[in-house]
């Protein structure tokens, strides 16, 4: 299994489809593949704070690392 932020946990948080993040745990990510590899790197319950852009504003959220199964 591969450790992701759970769909459920990201709308819980407050993000949306198509939030763009651009930083985890105050790290800069610099594209998708990035913010999911950082996230990957966490255990389940850990916490996460996330800044992401949405139409153009920064905004901040926490969350909680998840377990997703991969298909």
């Amino acid at each position: 299994r591969q450790r992701q932020m759970c769909i459920e946990t990201a709308q819980q948080s407050g993000l949306s489809v198509g939030d763009i993040l651009v930083r985890i745990n105050n790290e800069d990510a610099s594209n998708a593949r990035d913010a999911m590899n950082r996230i990957a790197e966490l255990r389940p319950g850990d916490a996460i704070s996330v800044d992401y852009l949405r139409k153009g504003e920064i905004h901040s959220t926490r969350a909680t690392a998840g377990l997703r199964e991969q298909n």
